[in-house]
């Protein structure tokens, strides 16, 4: 089975770096703005710029880099809401079971209902988005990771009918780890992934006409330095700071180029802060054009049971908060983690 696994790797990577030339039909002309460009589903990624592609930890790995679902718990479940206004809500919720040996399963769904249509709000009509996502991440060598989302994407309006299609995404992860001392490890991580790798459209039966949906390209690196010492019941991490920059860019439109970079740091495997900023260059139609750059913040607390009793409850639970200024938008995180392999 290796050699397989190989060579799928090899054709992942050249994917992934030779991306930016295959895309130039099929230019994104904002649809469905709303669902893959305003908005995230991990509180913790909008605090800290909005990128997740070579975060060191399990967040939603569906929506940013299939790979990191391999560093997923032996069971996690998250789950987050946000609401824009009065006409944009949205929810996600996934669950993943890590094997270690065959690999790391997820699914997940992710909910939006607005009235707003390519970014322009729509007053009689009514925009319901859904994506269900099977995520699947294999890591064939020490500390290398590979993954891949299977979609269905389902667009209703309701004035019209429901579409149904299904994108392709894959990406890769690589963790250098260092540890410089019996209390102190450093870890260099490098994420690369690719959304909706087969340029997928959505077709208008009434009027002919396609809208493809964006092909979104991430590379970014992240570095996390953890101070760990001694407990009863084993090891905490009584401090983990983890910094990060990515660039996230459109393959099929020369706007949405986006940098982001964040921070955030954890004390005594418990209480977060978190900070984060992005710049990216927005079209809102041949017309007008504009540069979008703001700061983000967040915070979070953890619960650690097993570090009070470990044999009865092998589980954390966290709850993290995330605000963006423009638009103001509120998310909420809940996340439970079955820690102890079965």
């Amino acid at each position: 089975m290796k050699p397989i696994v190989i060579v799928s790797i090899k054709y992942l990577f050249i994917c992934l770096i030779f991306s930016a030339s295959v895309y130039p039909q099929n230019v994104y002309n904002n649809f469905m703005k709303e669902f893959y460009l305003d908005r995230s589903p991990s509180a913790k990624a909008i605090s800290m710029g909005g990128g997740l592609v070579a975060y060191p930890e399990y967040e939603f790995s569906f929506w940013y880099n299939p790979a990191t679902v391999g560093l997923s718990e032996p069971i996690t479940t998250n789950l987050s809401y946000a609401s824009a206004d009065e006409k944009k809500y949205y929810y996600d919720m996934e669950a993943s079971y890590n094997s270690g040996k065959f690999g790391a399963f997820g699914i997940s769904k992710i909910f939006l209902e607005s009235s707003y249509r390519n970014g322009i709000p729509e007053d009689n009509r009514i925009w319901i988005y859904d994506l269900y996502t099977l995520n699947y991440a294999y890591q064939p060598f020490k500390s290398f990771f590979a993954g891949i989302n299977l979609n269905l994407l389902s667009i209703d309006n309701i004035q019209t009918s429901t579409k149904t299609i299904y994108p392709i995404d894959l990406g890769i992860l690589k963790i250098f780890q260092f540890r410089d001392s019996k209390h102190i490890s450093q870890k260099l991580t490098l994420g690369s992934s690719i959304y909706n790798i087969m340029n997928v459209k959505v077709e208008n039966h009434f009027t002919k006409e396609s809208y493809p949906l964006p092909v979104i390209l991430r590379l970014g690196t992240s570095y996390n330095f953890l101070y760990k010492t001694k407990i009863k019941t084993g090891e905490m991490n009584l401090i983990n700071f983890i910094g990060q920059i990515e660039l996230e860019k459109l393959l099929n439109s020369g706007y949405y180029t986006t940098y982001k970079a964040g921070a955030g740091i954890t004390i005594a495997d418990a209480f977060s802060v978190r900070i984060g900023y992005f710049n990216r260059n927005v079209s809102f139609g041949s017309d007008f054009t504009t540069n979008q750059h703001q700061f983000n913040y967040g915070a979070g607390i953890k619960i650690p049971f097993i570090f009070l009793a470990e044999e009865l409850m092998p589980f954390s639970m966290r709850f993290d908060y995330s605000f963006c200024p423009q638009p103001e938008v509120d998310t909420f995180e809940f996340s439970f983690r079955w820690e102890k392999p079965f």
